[in-house]
């Protein structure tokens, strides 16, 4: 049970941190290394936990995140046309909105994780299907450009974020790495760094060292940590392909670490945030959307004071989406399987009743 705590209250950071992230890239001049450092870590470790928590993968989660997505697609393009980001509605469904890349990506791990269940018993197909996976994944954005331009050929809306086909693969090892993590490695990494002054020094030296490294190259690595640009975007002259990649990665997982011993496993308001982050990260762009249009005030701040609101905005909309009232009332909508399952079993309840009153009223 304390260990389930622990992980919602890391979840909890991790939510806080991608409303935050999103809130300064509406005005980032001056910010641009703090949204980088967010952005390095905070979705492979949300995806990390997302494996981690799929040792039963089933079919109905699939079909509840596929019907997440086109319910909240539909209405982000109703939304995004009265917030004032399009001229028109449009009912786009190959291209996701902002943060609803996650719930594709999400949805087609989960599918994964079923099929490396199945062939589980079948160790050297398995291991064949991680290897070229892995692969894949790794080799994913050195290939995209030149995929996309030969598909475009034959579909010209076709792009790298396209049911956010290229993050699927770019972030997928940290799903495996999270999805073959047993409890007991998970509770080595926890009793690693055991005492509060080495998890001080060595998150606090590893921001530094990272800071700097960012500060050197802070017009490419935010093109990198997105993860759904092709190779073009963020080449660094003199740097190869695998050295940048390996970067990405390492840097990811050293994120991972150090937030899983850094957050404890007492129960807080990042509790909550943790239990609801789901409600979190469906809702929050509300509040974003409508300030990439109207964003004039806060870029006449200076960077501090940006950093100031664009927190206590993070602080508030958090507050508000993770509260038990709200996620009392949007229940059935981020969990549609479930409003379906009650609907099924009431239906069939009620084709039990007039069968039992035809039966018995039968002369």
């Amino acid at each position: 049970m304390q260990k389930d705590i622990k992980l919602n209250n890391v979840k909890g950071v991790l939510i806080f941190l991608v409303v935050f992230a999103h809130l300064l890239g509406v005005s980032k001049s001056g910010l641009e290394n703090m949204i980088e450092i967010i952005y390095s870590f905070h979705m492979p470790a949300f995806i990390f936990l997302n494996g981690y928590f799929s040792k039963r993968p089933s079919i109905k989660k699939v079909i509840n995140l596929i019907l997440l997505y086109v319910i909240f697609q539909t209405f982000y393009c109703v939304y995004r046309y009265y917030a004032g980001n399009f001229s028109v509605i449009q009912f786009t469904y190959g291209s996701p909105h902002t943060h609803l890349w996650y719930i594709v990506s999400l949805g087609s791990w989960y599918a994964l994780a079923i099929i490396l269940k199945k062939i589980n018993v079948r160790k050297i197909l398995q291991a064949a299907l991680l290897i070229l996976l892995l692969g894949l994944s790794f080799y994913s954005r050195f290939y995209a450009d030149q995929i996309i331009d030969f598909i475009k050929i034959y579909y010209s809306n076709m792009h790298t974020q396209t049911l956010s086909i290229l993050r699927t693969f770019v972030f997928l090892p940290f799903f495996l790495a999270g999805f073959y993590c047993s409890k007991d490695i998970m509770n080595k990494i926890y009793s690693s760094l055991d005492k509060f002054k080495f998890k001080l020094f060595f998150t606090l030296s590893v921001s530094v060292l990272v800071f700097i490294i960012l500060d050197e190259y802070n017009d490419k690595f935010d093109q990198l940590f997105f993860g759904f640009l092709g190779y073009q975007k963020f080449h660094i002259e003199n740097l190869s392909y695998t050295g940048i990649v390996l970067f990405h990665y390492s840097l990811a997982m050293l994120g991972i670490y150090l937030i899983l011993n850094a957050v404890d496993a007492s129960k807080s308001k990042l509790t909550q945030w943790g239990e609801n982050s789901l409600a979190i990260f469906l809702f929050h762009m509300i509040f974003v959307f409508p300030l990439f249009n109207h964003n004039s005030w806060l870029n006449e701040q200076n960077p501090d004071t940006r950093l100031i609101i664009c927190f206590t905005m993070a602080l508030g909309i958090t507050y508000l989406f993770g509260s038990r009232a709200f996620n009392r009332i949007v229940k059935y909508i981020i969990y549609p399987m479930r409003y379906l399952e009650i609907i099924y079993a009431r239906l069939l309840n009620q084709t039990d009743r007039n069968d039992e009153y035809k039966k018995r009223h039968i002369v």
